[in-house]
């Protein structure tokens, strides 16, 4: 499991909003769409492939898979939530608002995103391509525990490693139904600090890639 940094991100993204507009998409595309070098671009592909987000043969077009286009749609909705909410709420000018949304997408936490939703459904705004009253799936779906930012909450469903591993993790008191809370992430990601119930712990980034939770 790769986390992915916010280029990357928006390089999947581009990915999804070119393959709506060609046959196929090349890194040549992803190039010219972004002004970057083709070397750039193939290393975020191999990063893109390693997290099982797009599928790439040589010389072959870029495909995304199942997850990669679920996450570049989920990438794609909170650009528009947040230039939109900046530009109905704020009176932020469009080009100022696409900007910063571009920046400001990759650090929000969910329980913050899901308060921008609920005001602006309350308001009556809206989200470009976007329907308030169908994004369910956007913010309450199961993620890896790795992938929640701080702030964020989740329920454990499942832990999906197997032997010492899995006993490891139980050992230190992650259960199938505990609501655990991201407290810190260290600088690249390894250790995730939480909080479980009443106590604080640290998993490695491997015991976390193993726990699937779903955010509140």
């Amino acid at each position: 499991m790769h986390r992915l940094s916010s280029a990357n991100q928006d390089y999947l993204e581009t990915i999804f909003l070119l393959a709506q507009e060609e046959e196929s998409v090349r890194a040549t595309d992803i190039a010219n769409r972004l002004g970057v070098s083709k070397a750039s671009v193939n290393q975020a592909i191999k990063t893109l492939k390693d997290a099982g987000f797009v599928i790439n043969e040589r010389y072959g077009p870029v495909k995304l898979t199942e997850s990669g286009r679920f996450e570049a749609r989920r990438i794609h909705f909170l650009h528009h939530l947040i230039k939109d909410f900046m530009i109905s709420t704020l009176n932020i000018r469009d080009e100022i608002a696409e900007k910063e949304a571009c920046q400001i997408e990759h650090v929000l936490g969910n329980q913050t995103v899901k308060a921008i939703v609920n005001y602006m459904r309350n308001n009556e705004m809206k989200v470009k391509h976007f329907d308030l009253d169908q994004v369910h799936e956007f913010l309450f779906y199961a993620k890896r525990l790795s992938e929640l930012k701080v702030g964020d909450q989740g329920v454990v469903k499942k832990i999906e490693a197997q032997g010492d591993l899995k006993r490891r993790i139980m050992e230190m008191g992650v259960i199938k139904g505990d609501v655990v809370e991201v407290l810190g992430v260290a600088p690249m990601g390894d250790p995730i600090s939480l909080r479980i119930g009443d106590y604080n712990l640290s998993l490695r980034l491997k015991e976390a890639d193993n726990i699937w939770v779903e955010v509140l």
